[in-house]
């Protein structure tokens, strides 16, 4: 079928074509690479669910602040707590990730992402949105550069800008996907679960990131001795030079550097 298609397109179109299901054919292909990989699987889990989690939310976000009490300067200060504690936190992050390795601090920004999320959707007034936004500003915004920083360097050197890619695509098409998945996620809760209040079914719109984020952290610890020797098995390759096997370039073109 899809020969067909191809044959009858003119040339450019046919090479666009192409080019596309080799880009599809690429990231599916990174994203199970992934997935069967112990050293990878868990860290990346953490990411997608956070990732959709958050967007499912994102639409409602501001709504609920105000709905909660907040005013247009708390928003304002909230997020720049949260930003402060991101810029404050990640030469600390970088650190541990040095000294212990990347799974103590992925567990420890997941497990901020998840208690701040927690805090914020159950907040009562504005001043425990202020403490949400702080436990958030210790991990969350780090979370997704540690994950990268897992991939990274446990990855051959060849193949680190394809991870990358890959990575930075799955994150975002998932945050696309939730926010397309927010208005028939909003129907099921206001026309099927007849949560009709606005408070109530806003923090449950917000409470799907504290759930996915949970569903994370649990996963990391129940599998951290896993992912530790799964690490430890390759250490050995990566410090050679390998890593990643499916992204290292042939050595043909690794040893002349063509492309």
């Amino acid at each position: 079928m899809r020969e067909t298609v191809e044959n009858s397109m003119p040339p450019l179109g046919r090479a666009k074509l192409s080019a596309l299901m080799e880009s599809v054919h690429t990231h599916s292909r990174i994203a199970r690479t992934f997935l069967s990989d112990e050293r990878f699987r868990d860290p990346v889990l953490v990411i997608w669910v956070a990732s959709l989690g958050s967007a499912l939310h994102a639409p409602v976000t501001t709504y609920y602040l105000l709905e909660v009490g907040a005013s247009h300067m708390d928003i304002g200060w909230v997020g720049f707590i949260a930003s402060l504690g991101s810029l404050v936190c990640g030469p600390l992050y970088g650190a541990l990730l040095d000294k212990k390795g990347s799974l103590p601090a992925i567990v420890t920004a997941a497990v901020s992402c998840a208690v701040g999320c927690l805090i914020r959707g159950l907040a009562p007034n504005p001043s425990w949105l202020y403490m949400g936004y702080l436990v958030l500003g210790v991990g969350a915004e780090n979370l997704w550069t540690l994950v990268l920083s897992h991939l990274s360097r446990h990855t051959e050197n060849s193949g680190r800008s394809l991870v990358i890619s890959g990575y930075l695509f799955q994150v975002t098409a998932l945050k696309i996907l939730g926010k397309f998945l927010y208005p028939a996620w909003n129907f099921v809760l206001e026309d099927i679960l007849l949560v009709t209040d606005t408070l109530p079914r806003m923090r449950i719109h917000m409470g799907m990131c504290t759930a996915f984020c949970f569903f994370g952290v649990l996963r990391l610890v129940a599998n951290w001795n896993i992912i530790n020797e799964a690490v430890a098995r390759n250490k050995t390759n990566v410090t050679e030079g390998g890593g990643l096997a499916m992204f290292a370039r042939p050595p043909s073109v690794a040893s002349t550097g063509s492309t």
